[in-house]
C-alpha cells in the first residue's frame, strides 16, 4: 500500500501568533530609533546653548581686546609724535600690540567657526567690524572694514572689494564711486585665510552728503557668493 503523507495543518490561530510576534518585533525596533533620535535632539540642543554661551563670551573678549588695542594704539602714536622718544618704551608698546593682535585674532578664528556652524551659513563672506572716523582733513573720513568667511574650507579666499557711497547732490540722489571718492583703484585685492583689514580715506565731494556706504564683496572661487553690504552712514561703529 502507498504511505500517505501528511501535510501539516496551519490553523488560522498560528497564522494570527506570527503576525502579532512580527508586529511586536517593528514596534521594539521603532521605539529603539525613538529613543536614539530623542537623545540626538537632546544632546543638539545641549551643545547649541554651549555654542552660544561660547560665542557670547568669545565676543566679550573680543571687544575687551579692542579697547585695549585701541588705547596701545593711541598711546604708540603718541611715543612716536614726542620730540624726545623713549626707543625701548616704544619698543614694549608694540610688543604689546603685537601679542594683542595675535590673541585677538585667535579669538575671531573661534568665534567664526562657532558662527558658521550655527548659521548653518558656510562659504559666504560677511563683514565682521566696519568703522567710519573723522580726519584733520575736511569732509576726509578713514574707513576701517575687517571681512571673514563663514567656511569649513581652510582654503585662502581671493577676490575684489569695491567701494562706493551714495547721497545727495542739489536733491539728488546719486552714487559715486572711487574717482570722486580719492581711491588710487576700484577694486582692492582680497586674498586671506581666516580674515582681512582694509583701511583708507575717502574723501567727499563738497557738494555732496553721504547717506549710505556700500561694501561688495566679489570672490574669484564659485564656492563663494558675491556679498553686497550696505550701511547708513555714521561716525563710529557701523
Amino acid at each position: 500500500m502507498p504511505r500517505r503523507i501528511k501535510i501539516p495543518k496551519i490553523t488560522l490561530s498560528d497564522y494570527r501568533s506570527k503576525i502579532f510576534s512580527w508586529l511586536i518585533f517593528i514596534l521594539i525596533i521603532l521605539l529603539i530609533f525613538w529613543q536614539l533620535y530623542t537623545f540626538g535632539q537632546r544632546h543638539a540642543e545641549e551643545k547649541l546653548v554651549e555654542q552660544k554661551t561660547l560665542i557670547g563670551s568669545l565676543t566679550v573678549q573680543v571687544n575687551d581686546l579692542e579697547i585695549e588695542l585701541s588705547a596701545l594704539q593711541s598711546a604708540n602714536a603718541r611715543l612716536e609724535r614726542t620730540s624726545q622718544i623713549d626707543k625701548t618704551a616704544v619698543k614694549e608698546v608694540r610688543e604689546q600690540l603685537v601679542k594683542l593682535q595675535e590673541k585677538q585674532s585667535d579669538l575671531i578664528k573661534q568665534m567664526e567657526f562657532y558662527k558658521s556652524v550655527l548659521s548653518g551659513s558656510v562659504n559666504s563672506l560677511r563683514i565682521l567690524r566696519a568703522s567710519l572716523k573723522k580726519t584733520n582733513k575736511k569732509k576726509v573720513f578713514r574707513y576701517y572694514l575687517q571681512i571673514s568667511k563663514r567656511s569649513k574650507s581652510k582654503k585662502i579666499v581671493s577676490g575684489e572689494l569695491i567701494l562706493s557711497v551714495s547721497g545727495l547732490i542739489n536733491d539728488k540722489l546719486e552714487k559715486i564711486d572711487y574717482k570722486k571718492l580719492g581711491l588710487e583703484r576700484r577694486k582692492q585685492n582680497i586674498k586671506f585665510k581666516h580674515y582681512q583689514i582694509f583701511e583708507g580715506n575717502l574723501k567727499i565731494p563738497d557738494n555732496f552728503i553721504p547717506k549710505k556706504f556700500h561694501v561688495k564683496m566679489i570672490p574669484k572661487s564659485k564656492l563663494f557668493e558675491i556679498t553686497e553690504k550696505t550701511f547708513t552712514w555714521q561716525l563710529g561703529k557701523l
